[in-house]
């Protein structure tokens, strides 16, 4: 109860009542609360909670500070009485200034969070009513007047109602209990088993046993726990006297005032009475032993490790300090890093790589399954990069043999799939110019800078050196860079042909045309009627009236021939006249008359033989030297299908 007003015409009997009244209270406040985990969740079961009360509601030093064990429900409530751990209770002084007071809590509980500081109103303060049996400092006969009792001073007070506390614990406690159990109140009045367990002079604690902080943590100050003392009595012959031996297990904070605060389990001693200090050995939070100066360790001979031998494989090693071992890396490969093996090497199962895969004596492979890989490489620049140095006739840096004789099988198959790229290519000596000004892509390239070297060769015994098929398109499409006239060409001894850069035909034989006849079961030839000149002709039908007629010719075909120059035009009348003439010839068409000023209506044929545009110069061209058998491609001189070929000079 808070005194609020006091006045002095109290009689002695009312200030004597509370006095007694003030000196019997038990000191105790009732305080209730809840602990929560950060998460938010009741955290039940016995939990230590440790008490304190500040003048200030943040930081400031504890005026007072105690450690219970509290009962929290399942919703994580409990009840406490502070000052329940002192047999006087909570002290005086901490209330008779009449200044607030604020009480903070701090579950010990593993996870649980500390609340806020809570002001104490209503019943704490009416400790402060305990110096009443002096008032001030001053006995009660010190406000005593002369006269009457009628006449005394009145004392009166108002007091802020509160619950009272509850009452202390009866001189006879109830209850029951089991033999060699510590007895624990379990109620106000009632003893019950504690988790302490005593028989035969051992003592069993039959839960968990909390050492909580031996204060709160504040920017400036942070608190050990309540230690584990250990004792040991060692006889010393110096003093002649027992001498106690100290040790002493206690968790200590670390990183106080920072982000990332922490502690540590450590072991102390002291010989003798005195404080113990820190030994060096310690348990980090993570559980990171750290030992203290001069550990050995058990080991063979003198039972201490003397130094540590690199053995097989392994360099380094040592006797004192720190001690490294290295891999010997010319015994043991590394994973990344380059590695040279001798001899020979073995791998049961797959070669992934993803750069390339270089050697010196070739690859050679052998799976016998069906549709197995021989090898499969895959890789952002080569696949498979094979490079053949050896300058001898028939050496070969990559061959693909199919030896399956009843399946279709495939020796070497290339394959992209890119539209712009090529799945084979087969490059001689060095890439053409050619190459490098074509945007053309292919399945299979062939290519070379030699001259008179095949880019691509096809030879054959008793079937087609080359064939060629599509179901759309051009069959076979061949382009000349040069302008020299031999950019295609077919020979044999009984005779050959050309296609020039300007895309004429020449032959040493005829050039016909092949047509079905007999319904289809015969085929004949048709030769082509050959000129001295590039002619072109055409032909047409027309009628005279009155004698004449005039022919204009087919728009198309005039673009093709020189109609400037002179063309010829042969008539054939289709009945009777006195003949036909051709006069009046232009580049746009040609008037047809009657002869003897004939006015005839008959019909007529006729045909107009005109020069090719562009040729109109070239008659009986000399082609002797496009002929010439010196110049026709021939197999090198050891019989061999391979063109000559120069030795490479390096990779790619």
């Amino acid at each position: 109860m808070r005194l609020r007003n006091l006045c002095l015409s109290a009689t002695l009997g009312v200030l004597v009542a509370l006095a007694l009244f003030a000196q019997n209270v038990p000191r105790l406040v009732s305080f209730g609360g809840v602990i929560k985990d950060a998460a938010g969740k009741p955290v039940n079961g016995t939990v230590p909670v440790t008490f304190s009360l500040f003048a200030e509601q943040e930081g400031g030093t504890a005026l007072w500070t105690e450690t219970q064990m509290v009962d929290a429900d399942a919703q994580g409530k409990y009840t406490a009485f502070l000052g329940a751990t002192n047999p006087n209770g909570l002290p005086l002084e901490v209330f008779t200034s009449g200044a607030a007071r604020w009480l903070a809590v701090e579950p010990g509980a593993p996870a649980a969070v500390e609340s806020s500081r809570v002001l104490l109103v209503g019943v704490p303060y009416a400790l402060k009513a305990a110096d009443a049996d002096t008032l001030g400092g001053k006995p009660a006969s010190a406000y005593l007047t002369a006269g009457a009792p009628s006449e005394q001073p009145r004392i009166e007070t108002a007091i802020t109602p509160t619950a009272a506390p509850g009452p202390p614990p009866p001189t006879t406690p109830s209850g029951s209990g089991t033999t060699d159990y510590v007895p624990l109140w379990t109620s106000s009045t009632n003893l019950g088993d504690s988790i302490l367990f005593q028989t035969d002079g051992l003592m069993q604690v039959l839960g968990p046993l909390q050492l909580v902080g031996t204060g709160t943590a504040t920017p400036s100050t942070a608190y050990d726990s309540e230690p584990i003392d250990l004792f040991a009595s060692a006889y010393s012959s110096s003093s002649h006297a027992a001498v106690p031996q100290h040790f002493r297990w206690q968790a200590e904070p670390v990183s106080n005032n920072t982000s990332a605060p922490s502690g540590k389990l450590d072991l102390l001693f002291a010989s003798g009475g005195g404080l113990t200090g820190e030994t060096g050995l310690s348990v980090s939070s993570t559980g990171v032993l750290t030992f203290a100066p001069g550990q050995t360790f058990p080991g063979t001979g003198s039972g201490t490790i003397k130094g540590v031998t690199a053995g097989t494989d392994l360099t380094g090693g040592g006797t004192s300090g720190v001690v490294t071992l290295n891999v010997d890396t010319t015994k043991v490969p590394q994973l990344k890093t380059a590695n040279t093996f001798t001899g020979n090497q073995s791998v049961t199962g797959s070669i992934t790589a993803t750069g390339a895969l270089t050697t010196s004596a070739g690859v050679y492979s052998d799976y016998g399954s069906f549709q197995g890989d021989g090898v499969f490489a895959s890789a952002p620049t080569f696949g498979i990069y094979a490079f053949e140095t050896a300058d001898s006739d028939g050496n070969i840096a990559v061959f693909g043999g199919a030896q399956g004789a009843t399946y279709s099988t495939i020796g070497v198959w290339g394959q992209t799939a890119s539209p712009t790229g090529v799945g084979v290519y087969g490059e001689l000596v060095g890439p053409s110019s050619a190459a490098h000004q074509t945007t053309r892509t292919a399945g299979v390239w062939g290519d070379t800078n030699v001259a008179g070297a095949f880019g691509v060769l096809g030879t054959s015994d008793n079937g087609y050196a080359g064939y060629f098929e599509s179901n759309g398109g051009q069959t076979l499409y061949a382009y000349n860079d040069a302008t020299e006239a031999s950019p295609f060409f077919a020979g044999s001894p009984g005779g050959s042909c050309e296609i020039d850069s300007s895309g004429s035909i020449d032959c040493t034989g005829s050039k016909n045309a092949v047509v079905p006849v007999d319904g289809g079961t015969r085929k004949v030839a048709l030769s082509a009627v050959e000129a001295p000149e590039n002619w072109f002709e055409d032909f047409g039908s027309g009628q005279l009236s009155e004698g004449v007629a005039h022919i204009q010719l087919e728009p198309v075909f005039a673009q093709t021939v020189n109609t400037g120059m002179e063309y010829h035009v042969f008539l054939t009348p289709k009945g009777d006249s006195k003949g036909l003439y051709v006069t009046n010839e232009t580049a746009m068409g040609f008037e047809v008359h009657e002869s003897a000023g004939g006015r005839s209506s008959i019909a007529f044929d006729y045909r107009i033989v005109a020069r090719r545009k562009g040729y109109e110069t070239i008659r009986l061209a000399d082609k002797t030297k496009d002929f010439d058998p010196s110049r026709m491609p021939r197999r090198n001189a050891k019989g061999s299908s391979k063109p000559p070929v120069a030795p490479l000079a390096g990779a790619k």
